[in-house]
């Protein structure tokens, strides 16, 4: 049975390199856009008792709450601004595959910023799609899991535990999207996403192990990059007049993520899409694995 190659999947992201440059640069302004909200945050507190004592504290609460406006943002616009780059670099990945050849890069990005048009007609169709399955993988991990008993009851627990899965779980949302691209119908449509998701469900104990590898890859690659990222941003606010306190680890989180997101997550995607299809090959959704997921949740009903 085929294994997690995860060299494997380095080499094939590699040659994807110009999709990655263009995550990357969507990234990149997201950064910027957490690093600008909280500096202006901050910027009016200060300017407000004009660099007096009294104006840290002012500067903390708005960086505070320039930073989280700026993330309730970036929750509410995911689906426009990071799913479509996603699958169409799944697109990418899944053509290079199947060639010999690296593919030429103008090639890459014409199939990489197609995608959603190709595919799924509009961002107004695919940003539902993929919150569908990552909430239906979310109820199923949460129902495995038993978050209800790690909850000891808690309902603040609960919500902070169905957040930490769908994290956990969201890059399985991607390799999806790849069976439906790859396995497309006639007239240039995806396959049932419907279809592979229940499909994989009714592997998931076979991809346990993978699942876990993939995420302690990925988040290992996360805290590493947090100690590399935080000595250049040490150095760049040493030159601040002001302290900017814990803000110096928070962005090393934040520009930390952005390695997660655009390189290991995509490593994760690559090599976890061909164990998937090689285990799934030529099988069927049984009759009481759609029952159980029509039960266990609404949003598994209307996926397509």
């Amino acid at each position: 049975m085929m294994q997690l190659n995860l060299l494997k999947a380095t080499q094939l992201v590699e040659k994807t390199m110009p999709c990655v440059l263009s995550k990357m640069k969507v990234w990149f302004m997201v950064c910027f856009g957490f690093l600008a909200s909280t500096l202006a945050g901050a910027g009016v507190g200060l300017i407000i008792f004009a660099f007096g004592i009294e104006s840290s504290v002012l500067a903390s609460i708005l960086a505070g709450a320039g930073f989280l406006g700026c993330g309730y943002l970036l929750v509410k616009l995911r689906g426009s601004i990071f799913v479509p780059v996603r699958a169409g670099h799944v697109r990418v990945m899944l053509a290079q595959m199947q060639s010999s050849e690296t593919i030429a890069a103008k090639v890459q990005l014409k199939k990489y910023k197609g995608t959603v048009k190709d595919y799924f007609e509009s961002v107004e169709k695919l940003a539902p799609l993929e919150r569908k399955i990552r909430g239906v993988l979310k109820e199923v991990y949460a129902q495995k899991l038993n978050l209800d008993r790690l909850s000891f009851g808690s309902q603040y627990a609960k919500q902070l535990l169905d957040v930490v899965t769908g994290i956990f779980v969201a890059f399985i949302t991607e390799v999806i999207l790849a069976y439906a691209i790859r396995n497309k119908v006639e007239g240039g449509r995806p396959a049932s996403s419907k279809k592979a998701l229940a499909l994989y469900v009714q592997e998931m104990d076979g991809f346990s192990k993978s699942v876990w590898i993939s995420n302690v890859f990925m988040y290992l690659g996360w805290i590493f990059f947090i100690f590399v990222m935080i000595f250049p941003i040490n150095w760049l606010t040493g030159m601040l007049p002001f302290s900017v306190g814990i803000w110096n680890l928070v962005f090393a989180m934040v520009f930390a993520w952005m390695v997660k997101a655009v390189i290991f997550e995509s490593i994760a995607v690559a090599a976890f899409i061909p164990l998937f299809f090689d285990r799934v090959k030529d099988q069927e959704v049984k009759a009481e694995t759609t029952e159980r997921l029509s039960a266990l949740s609404v949003e598994f009903t209307e996926i397509q």
